[in-house]
């Protein structure tokens, strides 16, 4: 949609398209946030990797997720879900 912007206009294109205006915009917004480097989430995610990372190098290398999971609330008061924390170990 981006680069038939000058061709079409955006309320067309999400018509023709079947998605909301509003949708088109927040995607756009949001898409450009994590290019700049601005977003929230994957911040969070970089400190919650390097955190998994210590807990694991502390228990010798031998916790899996279940172990790191409650490792986590415990010292962070962060609560994941057990399959995120597998998800991120890989």
């Amino acid at each position: 949609m981006q680069r038939e912007k000058a061709n079409y206009s955006i309320k067309r294109m999400a018509r023709l398209l079947k998605v909301s205006r509003s949708g088109y915009y927040k995607w756009a917004h949001a898409q450009q946030k994590r290019l700049s480097g601005e977003d929230d989430r994957v911040a969070f995610y970089d400190g919650v990797d390097r955190k998994i990372h210590q807990i694991w190098k502390d228990s010798d290398e031998v916790y899996g997720a279940p172990r790191i999971t409650a490792e986590l609330t415990k010292r962070y008061q962060i609560t994941l879900n057990r399959k995120t924390v597998a998800k991120r170990m890989r």
